[in-house]
């Protein structure tokens, strides 16, 4: 476990550091160069969110998980470096990928929620359908939310980023749709984790888990058995 988080940490500042350089590198190169003010104030406004993993860990007193903030820069990456200031959205399909991402991603830290706030923090397989159900519907009205901040800045600034005069409601309706099915798919992951948590084996992203767990939220007896065990 040390060791994949002393790997993670490094490979960490690496994409950090790429993500930051394609940031400036574009928003200033092209962006600029183009006079499209709005996209360039939207590109540098991406920076910050690579702050969020540092600040939330620090804010609740928790120790960093590599693991775990390497899917968390990854997709910003994938969402916010390539989707905007690189490509603006306009490959075909790749704003629904990244809309069924999220519903992986937010399913995922929705899991890390649940065993956070859940008395005395012990995973049982019993948790199975109760957590099922809690990543879901944190992760569909995440969904929702974001439809809603959506429709709120398209009254602010007349934008019509819900592309509502070319599709009605059928854009976000469908944003939220690949999002459920982002959701379910991680579902099934997690109810396949609960269903074979004795063997110890998990993916990445399961693993990811793991480890932000035996960090942060395992009780000391479990924690030090994990840790002898590594």
């Amino acid at each position: 476990m040390r060791k994949r988080e002393q790997t993670f940490a490094l490979v960490n500042r690496i994409f950090v550091a790429a993500i930051v350089a394609l940031h400036l590198g574009f928003a200033f190169t092209y962006l600029l160069r183009d006079g499209d003010s709005y996209l360039f104030q939207k590109s540098l406004l991406g920076l910050p969110l690579l702050l969020l993993p540092t600040l939330v860990f620090r804010i609740f007193r928790l120790k960093t998980c590599h693991q775990l903030n390497f899917w968390v820069y990854l997709f910003i990456f994938l969402a916010h470096t390539i989707g905007i200031t690189i490509t603006h959205y306009n490959i075909p399909y790749y704003d629904k990928a990244m809309h069924t991402l999220s519903g992986v991603f937010v399913a995922f830290l929705a899991l890390c929620c649940f065993y956070f706030f859940k008395p005395g923090r012990e995973i049982d397989r019993k948790d199975g359908p109760l957590c099922c159900l809690f990543v879901f519907a944190v992760s569909m009205a995440v969904a929702g939310l974001w439809e809603i901040g959506e429709y709120t800045v398209s009254c602010i600034d007349g934008s019509d980023p819900q592309l509502v005069l070319s599709t009605g409601v059928g854009d976000t309706m469908q944003d939220m749709i690949v999002c459920m099915v982002g959701t379910l798919l991680f579902v099934g992951v997690l109810a396949h984790w609960y269903l074979r948590r004795d063997d110890r084996r998990s993916g990445p992203l399961m693993g990811a888990f793991d480890t932000f767990y035996q960090y942060n939220l395992a009780p000391r007896r479990a924690a030090s058995q994990g840790g002898e065990k590594e």
